[in-house]
């Protein structure tokens, strides 16, 4: 059975608690992404940032000063490298999901599951199965 470990992404972007909303929007712009990880200066997660709380940051430029640690979420799921297939799974449909960090056994992030990831993982080898039967 597939494992998180064998779905994850190890691209995803961090930054400090004490790094602006600012810095942070240009961080998610140049690096392409929605998700970002926030972590203690001992690299453990503590938060997350996604599109929806910076963009509302566009709309105030005194919320771009602020720290990420005003704006951050810091419930969020995760699952452990060795979660099965399914259990993933389960967190993305229970919790309406985008991404979702994945922690080694030390609490450090592994890495990160998108949707697209999901989607690719479950899909792809019956796309692929298909054309070989077709």
């Amino acid at each position: 059975m597939l494992t998180a470990d064998q779905i994850l992404s190890e691209q995803y972007v961090s930054v400090n608690p004490g790094t602006s909303v600012g810095k942070a929007i240009e961080r998610m712009v140049e690096e392409n992404t929605s998700i970002i990880l926030v972590a203690s200066d001992d690299y453990q997660l503590i938060g997350t940032l996604t599109e929806s709380v910076l963009l509302r940051a566009t709309m105030d430029s005194h919320l771009r000063q602020d720290p990420v640690s005003l704006h951050m979420t810091r419930r969020f799921s995760s699952v452990s490298r060795h979660a099965p297939l399914d259990v993933v799974l389960d967190q993305f449909v229970l919790h309406d999901l985008q991404f979702l960090p994945v922690l080694g056994s030390d609490g450090y992030v592994a890495g990160v599951i998108s949707r697209v990831d999901l989607l690719r993982t479950v899909f792809g080898s019956k796309l692929e199965n298909s054309q070989i039967a077709g």
